[in-house]
């Protein structure tokens, strides 16, 4: 079934609310769930992305926060202040009227997504009492912007709403009951996730280090050298680095490196031959490879465009 439907978008300060195309198609299902009897969930959304595109611009949800779940790939959030890193196993958290963008959909991209409408001042969430929906609703404006998740839990129970959505022969009564429930089982099990990611205990020296990294990246940056200064052996501070930047201190050292990267070849004062050596890489072919990698394009393509 082929389900096509466009919303108005709307401006929210200078910020414009974002449109959203409702759609039922191969590789990319994004369901309105308010007609099937779930009045919270505007968006339950899975996308398999087969080319690379480039993402939307800056944007908000009034009145909704929005939760992504990635399953495959590698991108990042960004906010007017900064730029968050979303790959396998990460979740991040857009609240209510909080502008952000991503900045591609590389191929092969794997993203779950939902966006949950908070009710107003004095109203209930569906199936919940008025107290119940005020804490889920603090709950939800409270999550970290990026948490890190294990386990297949979070995409089990994304695919089970898929499942129910999709289950016609269930007389409507049910099969609404059933998407309803999925859905608030979604939506603590997000809860539950940025709680078991919260109790972790990172060294703050660990966080420094991603941010020297940002910062500075066309400096030299040693594992042992790094793991040492917090006192910590390679492998514990490689697994504390991933909890804090979403990914190991090499692959975040040379995201970072890309991200320059493109600052550079916007402004065109340099050749890519003189960018890969400014920014440490050992030889053009690699960093046209790894920056590809990560952007989805080759550093010439990007230029041109």
């Amino acid at each position: 079934m082929n389900k096509k439907r466009k919303n108005r978008g709307e401006e929210v300060g200078e910020w414009k609310s974002e449109t959203t195309r409702y759609r039922d198609e191969p590789g990319e299902r994004v369901l309105d769930l308010r007609s099937e009897g779930v009045p919270f969930a505007e968006v339950l959304s899975r996308r398999e992305c087969r080319v690379f595109s480039c993402g939307p611009l800056f944007h908000i949800h009034a009145g909704c926060v929005e939760i992504a779940y990635c399953v495959k790939g590698r991108l990042a959030f960004r906010t007017p202040s900064r730029e968050f890193p979303f790959v396998p196993g990460d979740v991040f958290v857009s609240r209510a009227d909080e502008p952000h963008c991503l900045t591609s959909n590389p191929k092969g991209l794997f993203v779950y997504r939902i966006l949950v409408h908070l009710p107003g001042a004095g109203r209930c969430m569906a199936g919940l009492t008025l107290e119940e929906t005020r804490w889920i609703c603090s709950a939800l404006m409270l999550l970290p912007r990026r948490f890190q998740t294990s386990g297949k839990t979070l995409r089990d129970t994304f695919e089970r709403c898929f499942e129910i959505y999709d289950r016609r022969e269930w007389s409507p009564v049910r099969r609404k009951a059933a998407l309803r429930l999925s859905c608030q089982e979604l939506i603590f099990a997000v809860v539950e996730a940025a709680e078991s990611s919260v109790r972790q205990h990172i060294l703050p020296g660990v966080a420094e280090w991603m941010h020297r990294m940002e910062t500075d990246p066309t400096a030299d940056y040693s594992l042992d050298a790094m793991s040492r200064s917090v006192g910590l052996s390679p492998n514990m501070f490689s697994r504390q680095f991933k909890c804090v930047a979403g990914l190991p201190p090499h692959a975040h050292l040379m995201a970072c490196r890309v991200r320059k990267a493109e600052a550079l070849l916007r402004e065109g004062r340099m050749s890519i031959e003189a960018i890969a050596h400014t920014l440490r890489f050992a030889s053009s072919q690699y960093f046209s490879t790894a920056f590809k990698s990560i952007t989805g394009r080759t550093p010439s393509s990007f230029r041109s465009a």
